[in-house]
């Protein structure tokens, strides 16, 4: 990571000068177009630039003996997201930096008992580990595939480093005043994927990156623009965050999409007469749709319940009322920004039926309520909606095929026995169910959780099935995130194995801790790991690919689900 101050000596000269050091592009960056792309910013004030890997190290130095490194740990439900060094003895520091696509770890005091090249299984995430020795200090090389946030941590013993992948660093942050107003720039992102909110009473714009991270922490404290007064960037709990302090609230935030960066504006607050509703010609006083945005409601004057189908794409952010019909007589095509808490923007598109695109600035559910007005869509979390709420993840997916033994291959084990456990909860209770997918699709491992960290949810159930090179291996078995002082995963993963056992006859395995699975470890709620059975063995395959077992599962793991409820 690089860190630019830019001084800007003409709103149009180029290059640009930081602490008197020339920037090109093969300094800047190696992309090209993202070095054109900030070359030709206007009225840049701060710069952050990104790079391939991003370290947060949280591992402090201490005085101890040399150690020996004896063993790197993966785990193939991580899909190479999360490696353990294991250590005979304390560690008493470690350096972390990156090179290109080279994650690299020198573990000082200590010699190794490893091989110095290292292949792992087919993951997404490291290609090959090299290790070497020298002078007393181990250095671990991770070749990656992808870029990567990194987070490095030791356990209490100081005997075991955990090393995790996940996210990905921002390309750039830039921000500046134009001859528009002030301006914040992420590159290589769109409007859907950052959530705004603006605090009125602490005068504070918050914006949340998830999925995105940067080296350290930026603080832009004299920025001194339009309606910014100074900025501070960095990595919160699910991505970064930007903090901005503003001078006044007298303004409009916007976003803007161009050469493949997000521009989110602040702009001088014109009054528009009627900005947030459509007028009729015919009759100018009558509305026909208007936008509370202290209360997050859509109202609409003209429509026809029995017509409305409304859809909730909650995994894109946003919801849709298909009014059934061609309203566009009615609602002109546009797009309003509303950029309060729940509502980033309403689009009207008439295709072929009027619809009204509701794009959320965080995942939200909404509530219908007809009134002498009109129809009142009420856009809330879903926590202020559903008194109970699940997140099943079906394990794997797209390219990533989890285990293959016997003809069967997990993903569509674990979609199948997914979708039965989904429909039993539905049918059996209020439980509110959410997918982190529906599709044959590619998903990171933190994505899944965070998924369920933004819903708020109650309990988060990955689906997986299991594999092994012996065959005699059988049963099934859960995986729960070890809690000292909260055991509600643990008692909650006894309650089911123990009941999947009684309606399938498995061999049992037990709830067994596991604090290393980055789906369990990522997850602010009670999170379990299923794996139904052993596609490896013949016996557990037979009966995964029967429709009994797989109601049965489901049954066992729905009951335990609602009794965890009451």
């Amino acid at each position: 990571m690089k860190k630019y101050f830019i001084i800007i000596l003409t709103m149009f000269y180029l290059p640009l000068l930081t602490y008197g050091m020339h920037i090109t592009y093969d300094n800047l960056t190696s992309d090209y177009q993202l070095g054109q792309f900030l070359q030709n910013l206007q009225g840049a004030k701060e710069f952050y630039i990104g790079s391939n890997i991003t370290i947060n190290n949280n591992i402090e130095p201490i005085r101890g003996d040399t150690t020996i490194i004896r063993g790197i740990e993966m785990l193939e439900q991580n899909n190479g997201d999360l490696v353990s060094i294991i250590t005979e003895g304390p560690i008493s520091d470690v350096v972390a930096r990156s090179e290109g696509n080279k994650l690299i770890l020198e573990i000082m005091n200590s010699t190794r008992m490893l091989a110095q090249c290292i292949r792992p299984f087919q993951n997404d995430t490291i290609e090959v580990i090299e290790s070497s020795d020298q002078n007393g200090i181990t250095t671990i090389e991770f070749t990656l595939k992808k870029e990567a946030h990194v987070e490095t941590i030791i356990d209490d013993s100081r005997q075991e480093i955990i090393v995790q992948f996940y996210g990905k660093p921002i390309d750039a942050i830039v921000a500046g005043t134009d001859d528009i107003g002030d301006y914040i720039v992420l590159h290589d992102l769109k409007s859907t994927e950052v959530n705004v909110n603006l605090d009125t009473t602490s005068s504070c714009l918050n914006i949340k990156v998830p999925h995105n991270y940067l080296a350290g922490e930026e603080q832009w404290t004299h920025f001194n623009g339009q309606y910014i007064d100074e900025i501070n960037v960095f990595n919160g709990l699910n991505g970064l965050e930007i903090d901005i302090d503003l001078k006044e609230i007298n303004f409009v935030y916007d976003f803007e999409e161009k050469d493949g960066a997000l521009f989110i504006r602040l702009e001088d607050n014109k009054p528009i007469i009627d900005d947030i509703f459509e007028i009729s010609v015919e009759t100018p006083l009558e509305k026909k749709w208007n936008v509370d945005k202290d209360l997050n409601i859509l109202t609409l004057n003209k429509y026809n319940m029995d017509d409305i189908k409304i859809t909730d794409n909650y995994r894109a952010r946003e919801i849709i009322i298909d009014l059934g019909a061609d309203y566009s007589d009615i609602y002109q095509a546009q797009e309003i920004q509303v950029n309060n808490q729940n509502i980033r923007e309403i689009e009207i598109i008439h295709e072929p039926t009027t619809q009204f695109i509701i794009k959320e600035n965080m995942i939200c559910s909404y509530e219908l309520e007809e009134t002498d007005d009109g129809l009142n869509i009420h856009i809330v979390r879903p926590k202020n909606k559903y008194e109970h709420i699940i997140v099943l993840d079906i394990g794997h997916g797209g390219t990533d095929s989890g285990a293959v033994a016997n003809d069967l291959v997990e993903k569509d084990i674990n979609a199948i026995q997914a979708f039965a456990i989904k429909e039993q909860i539905e049918q059996s209770s209020d439980i509110k169910v959410y997918m982190t997918r529906e599709q044959d699709e590619t998903l990171s491992l933190t994505t899944r959780s965070e998924l369920a960290n933004e819903i708020e949810a109650d309990l988060f159930i990955s689906v997986h099935n299991n594999k092994y090179s012996n065959t005699d291996i059988n049963g099934s078995e859960i995986f729960y995130f070890p809690n000292e002082t909260d055991l509600t995963g643990k008692l909650l993963a006894e309650n089911m194995i123990q009941k999947i056992v009684d309606y399938t006859g498995m061999l049992n395995r037990g709830a067994k801790a596991a604090p290393k699975l980055v789906v369990l470890r990522t997850s602010n709620m009670p999170a379990l790991l299923l794996e139904g059975g052993f596609l490896s063995n013949t016996n557990d395959a037979k009966k995964l690919v029967q429709d009994k077992f797989t109601q049965d599962y489901a049954l066992a793991v729905t009951e335990t689900i609602i009794e965890f409820f009451k």
